[in-house]
């Protein structure tokens, strides 16, 4: 069975337009970090659906500079 997270990752992944998609993304992903911070980070440093500056940009947004996982 596959998560919410897997489903709406899935969902935001297939968004055809690069701005909404991201913001779609963020949205799952800073949510997701409350709960799981490690996992939510290796998505956005492994997603191939993401430029190297969009992975900046939610990896700032998921605070992955406060220190070790």
């Amino acid at each position: 069975m596959r998560t919410h997270v897997e489903v709406a990752l899935g969902w935001a992944e297939r968004v055809v337009d690069a701005n909404e998609r991201v913001r779609a993304l963020g949205s799952i992903v800073v949510l997701w970090a409350d709960a799981d911070r490690a996992a939510a980070i290796r998505y956005v440093q492994n997603s191939p659906t993401l430029t190297p500056a969009q992975r900046a940009t939610l990896l700032e947004d998921v605070g992955s500079e406060r220190g070790p996982l």
